[in-house]
Formats: structure tokens, sequence, C-alpha cells
């Protein structure tokens, strides 16, 4: 009897490890929900970080291109990143 109880521990052990347990569902769906905010996030902010960068290149004083692209990709980066986290703030 015992040897029963101590396999079905390693069965639900592995279970949950491998993302079968009672909190599966709720993961696949939050997995689902950051996906769509992100793909939609990314889509929206797109073409609003060209318009940046179109801006800066005609409104603000860079020494050479070098110094308008490097400042424009590290504007990118970090509207990237915000892109990237907020769909952990909005999460039901």
């Amino acid at each position: 009897m015992w040897r029963v109880l101590c396999l079905r521990r390693r069965i639900k052990a592995n279970r949950e490890a491998e993302g079968e347990g009672e909190g599966a569902n709720v993961e696949a769906d939050t997995e689902t929900f950051d996906a769509l905010a992100t793909r939609t996030l990314g889509v929206g902010v797109a073409p609003m970080v060209v318009g940046w960068a179109l801006y800066a290149l005609v409104s603000y004083p860079h020494r050479s291109w070098y110094s308008w692209a490097v400042s424009s990709l590290a504007d990118a980066v970090y509207l990237f990143g915000f892109v990237m986290m907020t769909p952990q703030a909005l999460q039901p």
C-alpha cells in the first residue's frame, strides 16, 4: 500500500513539474494574454518609434548620423522594454 502512495506522489510531482497540475490552466491563460498584449502593444508602438526618430532627426541637433542612430536605438529599446513589461501590469 505504501508503494502505491509513494508512486502517486511521484506522478503528481512530475505532472506539476511538467505544468499539468492545478495551476496549468491559469498559467496557459496568462501566457496567452501576455502574448496578445505584447503583440498588440508592439504593433501600436512601432510607428511611434519611427516617428519619434524622424522627429528627433529634424528637431534636435546631433553631432553626427551615428549620434542620431544611437540615440534613436536607445529610445526604441526603452520603449519596447516598456511594451514587454506592460502586460504584467494589465493582467486580470
